[in-house]
């Protein structure tokens, strides 16, 4: 008996660590629409990198890193100016 609670103690927590991690992508994802209704200036690849003379596996790595806010249009990828700072 004691092993089955500690089970389901265990997948309590694992699902309030999923809760957690969904209502942070939600909040994300609100600031990101927020962004696009103010008319934020998105820039894509190319822009990011002559703006900040980096090249193209540093800029891949702070997309993957989420250091930038990102989206991808088709095969395109735009960031919002205000996030590369």
């Amino acid at each position: 008996m004691k092993t089955f609670l500690e089970s389901i103690i265990m997948i309590v927590k694992i699902l309030g660590e999923i809760k957690e991690g969904l209502e942070a992508w939600r909040a994300e994802k609100r600031r990101v629409e927020r962004a696009v209704e103010e008319n934020e200036v998105w820039l894509d690849s190319a822009d990011v990198k002559q703006l900040l003379n980096i090249g193209k596996a540093t800029l891949y790595r702070r997309r993957e890193d989420g250091a930038w806010v990102s989206k991808k249009i088709g095969k395109k990828w735009f960031y919002l100016k205000s996030s590369l700072y």
